[in-house]
């Protein structure tokens, strides 16, 4: 049976890497394809997201970070234009300049209290975002 829908309805689909390759592999994939993903690094072993990893993946609409990440690299998310909202796992305490460049639907942001961020630089050019939670 074949699953209908709207005309007006998004599919997105959810992505769980288990290596860092295969990570790097859907993010080139999804920089072509023009699909809307979620991704879900939960099942990562890794503590650093590097410096401009899925910058430019238009595709990204929403991210679930490893509860052992500790970094965020620079330009990390840089252009990710269609990322809506990204909670920061607690023990985050490093998140490079212009990590969030220019995520212009970004609208929601849950930071850990210890993290060590310039927001100006950090979520530069994201115009709709309008609220940081800061947990402790």
């Amino acid at each position: 049976m074949a699953l209908k829908i709207g005309s007006n309805t998004k599919v997105i689909r959810t992505f769980t890497p288990t290596t860092i390759e295969e990570l790097k592999n859907k993010i080139a994939q999804t920089k072509q394809d023009g699909k809307i993903w979620a991704y879900d690094l939960s099942l990562l072993e890794i503590t650093e997201i590097e410096d401009w990893l899925f910058d430019g993946c238009t595709g990204l609409q929403s991210i679930d970070l490893p509860i052992n990440l500790i970094k965020i690299g620079k330009g990390a998310f840089s252009g990710c234009t269609r990322l809506i909202s990204v909670q920061i796992p607690k023990n985050v305490i490093k998140i490079g300049c212009g990590a969030f460049k220019g995520c212009k639907k970004l609208k929601d942001v849950t930071l850990p209290l210890g993290a060590n961020a310039v927001l100006d630089c950090v979520f530069e050019d994201c115009d709709a975002l309008k609220t940081i939670h800061v947990n402790r």
